[in-house]
């Protein structure tokens, strides 16, 4: 490889400051710092101070604080960090390097390269001893140099330790970490408003909340919560203002306070409710079913361009009308049921002309995925009655079928399982969760007992579901499943294209 020329190396805090005056302030977009991984501490701490100084927004280490890239402005990482993610994205805005630190690295010079493939500013720099003090503490001590020799407990750690106390269902929740919550994560803190029914949301919200304190805006976010839950959560917010160098005082349990948490009758009376630009809302269900009044008051002198992220287990109607009301451009809406998902599942509808029709392309897709592809899915009707009748159609067609429905005991159905493993294995609803693959036969009744059918669990790697259609209310679920959930459901490839869905 060619060498390359190395723009003329200046002071680190020059670097920074340069490379924040690009920043776009009304857009997310993030300054990559690259040096060793002995200076990451003291350079995050030099960082944030300054950050928070002039408003440049959150900075975060790319080993700590990963599952939250898309909303922070700087991230401080090695080389080999780097090398890894995918953060040359539209996103990417500059590069500061540790010309020292990184020179000698291999990845330097693919870094440089792909800059300039880019556009991008890069700010080679040396960075020398620099003393600061935060802006709102006085009496820290200077910084010695730029190995921190102290061992220190990971912030990732310490913010998990406090999920642990104040708020487990997050940790437990099978959404965290996966392409929705990144979603939410990025669309929150871009500025959108989002409807989420798992306890990822919130921590999704935590980044959005957080980034406006850091750009130095002066608005109020308002989060409500069940009183068993406020206490708990101001308490994390805290931990996470701490983690950004934020001063833990902007949250509280205050009307008074920047980031204020409680329950709706606590802010029943408060004449700020003007200034609120943000509103969190967790278990907003219950929120409405045990304090409506108190809700509908708040709701009612909250500004409309208000942004929303809401929480709720189930969507009752006035959740809904809150949800419409406030939403600025787009909602999500997600469905977490007992650690299972419909992420990574592969879904597919098969067109029929008829109800007559049906066996004969079930069977024909039967012996197409057991002969191809080693699939043995399992056919999912809506009644016991319905799957005596398919077994029997099936085995006058020469396949081998046998029938299992929430009639039989559990100790029957075990022994089908496990003695008809080569056989075809026509179910009821009602035993069809956590089968492998999936044919529905027949449609489910509701979106919600179509995500029963086709979720699966966190253990499992991959899941295919195909549904055969007639027409009518079967097509128009199969749109409403598309919209509740955010999936796709594609027309399966060995059939004709037909324009049903």
């Amino acid at each position: 490889m060619a060498p390359i020329d190395h723009p003329a190396s200046c002071d680190f805090e020059e670097a920074l400051a340069a490379a924040a005056r690009g920043i776009n302030v009304s857009a997310m977009h993030v300054t990559l710092v690259v040096t060793s991984a002995a200076k990451i501490p003291l350079l995050l701490q030099l960082l944030r101070s300054r950050a928070i100084s002039n408003c440049w927004g959150l900075v975060g280490r790319m080993s700590e604080d990963e599952w939250m890239l898309r909303a922070l402005s700087f991230v401080v990482a090695t080389p080999e960090e780097v090398r890894g993610t995918a953060l040359f994205s539209s996103r990417l805005e500059a590069l500061v390097l540790d010309k020292a630190a990184v020179a000698q690295n291999t990845f330097f010079h693919e870094l440089l390269y792909e800059s300039r493939h880019r556009k991008l500013p890069v700010f080679p720099a040396q960075p020398r001893v620099p003393v600061f003090r935060r802006p709102w503490q006085h009496g820290v001590s200077a910084m010695k140099g730029w190995v921190d020799p102290r061992d220190r407990s990971s912030v990732k750690g310490e913010l998990r330790s406090s999920l642990e106390e104040t708020l487990p269902e997050v940790l437990s929740c099978s959404g965290l970490g996966d392409s929705w919550f990144d979603s939410a994560v990025e669309s929150f803190a871009d500025g959108d408003s989002i409807v989420q029914q798992d306890w990822s949301a919130i921590l999704s919200y935590m980044p959005g909340v957080f980034h406006r304190l850091a750009r130095g805006d002066k608005w109020l976010t308002l989060v409500l919560a069940p009183d068993c839950r406020a206490a708990p959560i101001a308490r994390f917010m805290q931990v996470f203002a701490r983690h950004f160098g934020l001063p833990e005082e902007l949250v509280g349990l205050q009307a008074a306070s920047r980031v204020a948490v409680g329950s709706p009758e606590r802010f029943h009376p408060s004449n700020r409710l003007s200034d609120v630009c943000q509103l969190i809302l967790v278990e907003a269900d219950k929120l409405f079913a045990s304090h409506r009044p108190e809700m509908e008051w708040i709701v009612e002198r909250l500004e409309e361009d208000v942004q929303i992220g809401l929480h709720s287990e189930t969507l009752p109607p006035e959740v809904e009308d809150l949800a419409s009301r406030f939403a600025k451009r787009h909602r999500w809406e997600r469905l977490d049921k007992a650690g299972a998902s419909m992420d990574g599942i592969r879904q597919f509808y098969a067109c029929v002309d008829d109800e007559s029709c049906k066996l004969d392309e079930l069977c024909r897709l039967c012996k197409e995925l057991r002969r191809r592809f080693k699939v043995q899915a399992a056919v999912v009707c809506n009644s016991s009655a319905r799957v005596v009748e398919v077994v029997e159609e099936m085995r006058k067609r020469g396949l081998s079928a046998f029938g299992i429905h929430s009639g039989m005991g559990e100790r029957e159905v075990e022994l089908i399982k496990r003695s008809e493993q080569r056989s075809v294995i026509v179910t009821d609803h009602g035993c069809s969760k956590g089968a492998r693959d999936v044919i529905n036969f027949e449609m489910p009744l509701s979106p919600g007992d179509y995500f029963e059918r086709a979720s699966k669990q966190r253990d499992q790697v991959t899941k295919v579901v195909i549904s055969l259609v007639v027409g009518g209310q079967e097509c128009e679920l199969l749109d409403r499943v598309r919209s509740l959930y955010g999936v796709d459901i594609d027309l399966l490839p060995s059939q004709p294209k037909r324009p049903v869905l």
